[in-house]
């Protein structure tokens, strides 16, 4: 029913792979009567899991993502203030009270993540700024590209040259990235492993 609803994509990415998708409840589900269309939003299975938890949820006035302070510092925090996708048919769309017993519930506040969000853009700008100091006079150790840092790791260590560093923010553009369709990295369909 949902994947029908949204038209098999995700709500709030940009994720169409039907494989990948979950039905969540705004409201938990606790019997028949709380399975309906207007009770769920379509989403990826990550952010699932994190709607459950409770570290994401969507503001109902605006149709937004709101996410909580613990997501700061992650690849999540960006989703904060971004728009969702809500089924065209007025019919399906969800329930306006849902979503705000979720947030409330959850102790989840709209904008509070942007005024953060501000503040760490900021620290961001700053560190860039030092970081271009150092550079300009010569400190600053060289940056490597990913795959020269994961050859050093396996040769350090016996690591696979492939294994996931978790502070390796560039792995977790990719896995966005291939979230968003295949199609859309320009490899004629083909994902970037093959």
């Amino acid at each position: 029913m949902l994947l029908d609803a949204y038209s098999r994509w995700c709500a709030i990415s940009d994720c169409d792979a039907p494989d990948a998708l979950e039905a969540a409840h705004i409201s938990p589900y606790r019997g028949g009567h709380t399975d309906r269309v207007d009770n769920g939003l379509l989403l990826r299975a990550d952010l699932h899991s994190l709607f459950d938890l409770g570290l994401l949820g969507v503001d109902a006035e605006s149709w937004t993502v709101v996410t909580a302070s613990a997501l700061d510092g992650t690849v999540y925090a960006a989703l904060d203030g971004q728009r969702i996708r809500t089924p065209a048919r007025a019919a399906d769309q969800p329930n306006r009270e849902l979503p705000k017993k979720h947030l409330s519930s959850n102790g989840l506040r709209r904008g509070r993540a942007r005024v953060a969000k501000g503040a760490r853009q900021a620290s961001q700008r700053d560190a860039a700024s030092e970081g271009r100091k150092e550079r300009d006079k010569g400190t600053a150790a060289p940056r490597l590209r990913r795959s020269e840092r994961s050859e050093r790791r396996a040769k350090r260590g016996g690591e696979s040259p492939w294994a996931v560093d978790p502070h390796d923010h560039a792995t977790d553009h990719d896995l966005i990235t291939t979230c968003r369709g295949l199609d859309a990295l320009g490899a004629g369909g083909r994902p970037p492993w093959t």
